[in-house]
């Protein structure tokens, strides 16, 4: 009766909280307690890691690890068990990875969807569970953080026909999410939207979705590539290459197609270097390269208890900052009741709610692809900038200013 949680299977079919005398009581009750912790301040990932001697439970929110609590190992083995169990998972196997989509009714905490991902090693077992993962793939193009200048931009490449688009970032810095927001742009009812993935993070209506797992032999994912390539597709997303071969495919089929995919990489112009040398033809990856977006995951300040400061000039000075800028703002977590500091109540005392990206967006024209073919790669950041390019600092200075 005093349960805060109900789990659920995928089909929402609700499973009866375990009683006191249950082996899984316990477990039940430490799941709630985490939930507890994570779900008011919109957690979007909570990693467990079980070893013979010792237990790890951690919760992350906005990119931010937060430990909990510790508990025996038993006892987080035991947490581990029961949420394999609800998502049909083999408990007997502890090597291999295994996924599963569990559900549950937090009450007041809303209902929630846990993607369950589990792994083991030497080491001990691991699980992450991945709070609605769904929710944080979809966002519209305009909600992302690009500035209205590179928005405009973005806008007017996806009207433009042919060409790669590569957004890179190093791992976890939400590419997957801008990309998706990007093929969301296109209509796939007026136009052929294919997609080749490792992993399909959000079904779009209307998009001919491609799984090609991660242990697809590279002949078979060349073959379906230029299959796609021989479809006349208007738009296609891939993951990955496949192989060597595979950057050579996509340059050579792009005349007509828009192509988007991530590619690992510090800025636009490390991505730029990586696609040149993954082509191996200077004159083919620059004809085929359209655009580049670089992008990182950066904390918003929780507007409601942000605290506005007077910056130091020299500081303003070293970043390049305009010198009208008189006050900045920095997180603080408290607000004052009854001139008492109190947790804020809106980000939990943590001075941070959600996330927001800034980006800097490379587009090049016939003059800068020139520079790009002919090895002058120093020559481009001049046009670049008479285009006002952004770069990724200067992006995340003007959120600063802004109050972000």
């Amino acid at each position: 009766k005093k349960a805060t949680v109900i789990l659920m299977k995928k089909d929402e079919t609700r499973l009866p909280v375990p009683s006191r005398d249950d082996p899984n009581s316990e477990a039940h009750t430490l799941f709630e307690n985490i939930l507890d912790f994570a779900l008011p301040r919109h957690s979007d990932r909570i990693d467990i890691l079980v070893e013979p001697s010792k237990s790890a439970i951690v919760v992350r929110i906005d990119g931010v690890t937060y430990p909990q609590p510790d508990v025996e190992p038993a006892l987080a083995m035991r947490l581990v068990e029961y949420l394999k169990l609800t998502g049909g998972l083999d408990l007997a196997e502890r090597r291999k990875k295994q996924n599963a989509l569990i559900k549950v009714d937090a009450g007041e905490l809303g209902r929630h969807t846990l993607d369950l991902v589990t792994s083991g090693s030497t080491r001990g077992l691991s699980m992450s569970i991945n709070i609605d993962p769904d929710l944080r793939t979809q966002m519209p193009l305009e909600q992302l953080g690009l500035l209205e200048p590179q928005q405009k931009q973005v806008r007017e490449l996806l009207e433009s026909l042919g060409g790669v688009t590569l957004v890179s970032a190093p791992p976890g810095q939400g590419t997957t999410t801008t990309l998706y927001s990007i093929l969301s742009e296109h209509d796939p009812y007026t136009s052929s939207v294919v997609t080749l993935e490792e992993k399909i993070a959000w079904e779009l209506e209307g998009v001919h979705h491609t799984l090609m797992p991660a242990s697809t032999p590279p002949e078979k994912f060349n073959e379906k590539l230029l299959a796609v390539f021989r479809a006349d597709p208007q738009v296609l997303y891939l993951t990955r290459f496949a192989d060597s071969k595979t950057p050579a495919h996509i340059a050579q089929g792009v005349k007509e197609c828009r192509v988007y995919m991530p590619l690992e990489g510090e800025d636009t112009f490390a991505t730029l270097r990586t696609w040149v040398k993954a082509v191996g033809d200077r004159k083919l990856a620059s004809k085929s390269i359209r655009a580049l977006i670089a992008q990182r995951l950066v904390r918003r300040l929780c507007h409601t208890c942000r605290t506005p400061f007077v910056p130091d000039p020299a500081a303003l000075k070293k970043f390049n900052l305009p010198g009208k800028v008189d006050q900045l703002y920095h997180a603080s977590g408290q607000v004052m009741v009854k001139d008492k500091a109190q947790p804020c109540p809106d980000c939990m005392g943590l001075g941070y709610r959600g996330r927001t990206a800034v980006f800097e967006v490379m587009i090049l024209d016939d003059k800068a692809r020139h520079y790009v073919a002919t090895g002058e790669d120093d020559k481009l950041r001049a046009p670049l900038r008479r285009q006002k390019m952004s770069w990724l600092q200067e992006a995340a200075l003007k959120k600063v200013v802004d109050g972000v």
